[in-house]
């Protein structure tokens, strides 16, 4: 019978296996030698795999996935026997139904020496699969450094391709935070600003999935932050998303437009209070965040037009509402409609309150001044040229708040 010839090359009884082959359990066609090949490759019995392909399996045999001997030993990481088959003169680039090839389900297993088996005998290194992923993209995906570095080092080796999403190597390598693939990608002219069918950037998914390093190298590298996608989104906005205080200082520091606003038209700051972040909220307020634009959000049970002010009063977020009033909030909060009904504490509230009908010192009156925007000349750097004592300085930039 056919089942004993698969079991004994699934556990490599070669004195079965034999048997089976000279028919002492039933009548045996092609096709039971061909699964029976597939088996004993896929749990690596060398030597199953061997007899079997003198016996006249096909040495490119397919499974009802498509997946060939050499794709399941080289899956399984079984050396041995990707050695043989490529001996036996498998064909390397054979793809399954899903397009994968040996190299693709090596590499996302991470098996690395049926990886280096497969390059040494000229397997075609930018196949795509399925969804259009050549094995270098797999490889930034997993994080696996030194398949990317063997890769990068073939000539023929196309960094820039793209799946049918359009994301690059560099997207899935900053989206999953390895940085170490990263510098090797970026070493290798990929395209920085390569845009998914969404418009996402490398830049973007890095700053989206919150991966300060990818995001810092980016940037570093030059990558474009002030492209938007569709939603009108830039890095920006997604750095305030994710707190990258460190990142959008470097952006800000480069010129960036810290008012750039979505389709909704939120700010970065917007998106800071949104999500509660009163670090990126003063990176960007130090850098000349205007406090009086209004974005369109969801407070409460409502989706309207609101203030930083305002969301931050009724997500309860006092240090961030403190941080708006020390720089001016209160002329926006004055002029806005009214709020919708909404619990707020009475320590919120009275802060509020006491803030906006108490006249302003003479220093906050001067902080706010200067914090008007001026044709060619940061914030920071005005501030900085003043002939003023460092505290004084400080006091310009809100160091008093410390977050």
């Amino acid at each position: 019978m056919s089942r004993t010839l698969f079991e004994s090359a699934a556990k490599g009884d070669q004195n079965l296996l034999e048997r089976a082959l000279n028919s002492e359990f039933g009548y045996l066609d092609h096709t039971d030698i061909n699964q029976a090949l597939l088996r004993a490759a896929q749990n690596g019995n060398a030597e199953c795999v061997s007899r079997l392909l003198a016996e006249g399996a096909d040495v490119d045999c397919d499974d009802y996935d498509g997946d060939t001997p050499l794709m399941l030993a080289a899956a399984n990481n079984h050396v041995k026997v990707v050695k043989l088959l490529i001996f036996c003169g498998c064909d390397i680039n054979l793809q399954s139904d899903r397009y994968r090839c040996a190299l693709h389900m090596a590499i996302w297993n991470r098996c690395r020496q049926c990886m280096y088996l497969l390059l040494e005998a000229g397997c075609d290194i930018n196949l795509q699969e399925r969804y259009g992923d050549t094995p270098l993209m797999l490889a930034a995906r997993r994080g696996y450094t030194e398949a990317v570095r063997i890769l990068l080092d073939q000539e023929d080796c196309e960094v820039n391709t793209k799946s049918h999403e359009k994301d690059t190597a560099l997207h899935y390598a900053a989206d999953n935070g390895h940085a170490e693939c990263l510098r090797l990608l970026l070493d290798h002219s990929p395209d920085l600003d390569a845009s998914t069918l969404w418009g996402y950037t490398p830049l973007m998914f890095a700053a989206m999935a919150g991966q300060a390093d990818c995001t810092q190298l980016l940037l570093e590298a030059g990558a474009d932050f002030v492209v938007v996608e569709r939603g009108m989104k830039s890095a920006l906005h997604y750095c305030a998303d994710r707190n990258l205080t460190v990142a959008l200082r470097y952006c800000l520091s480069l010129g960036a437009n810290p008012d750039v606003r979505d389709s909704d038209g939120n700010t970065p700051l917007h998106h800071a209070v949104i999500n509660k972040h009163p670090s990126a909220a003063k990176v960007l307020i130090q850098h000349g965040a205007s406090v009086q634009l209004v974005g369109k959000n969801t407070v409460g049970r409502k989706f309207a037009f609101f203030t930083c002010l305002e969301i931050a009063t009724y997500q309860q977020s006092l240090d961030i509402a403190a941080l708006l009033l020390a720089c001016g909030a209160q002329l926006a909060a004055r002029n806005v409609r009214s709020h919708p009904d909404m619990r707020v504490p009475d320590e919120m509230l009275r802060m509020v309150a006491s803030e906006l009908n108490s006249p302003p010192s003479l220093q906050c009156l001067c902080r706010c001044s200067l914090r008007a925007p001026q044709l060619g000349s940061s914030l920071p750097d005005r501030i900085e040229r003043l002939p003023l004592p460092k505290s004084l300085k400080g006091f310009l930039m809100f160091e008093e708040f410390d977050f």
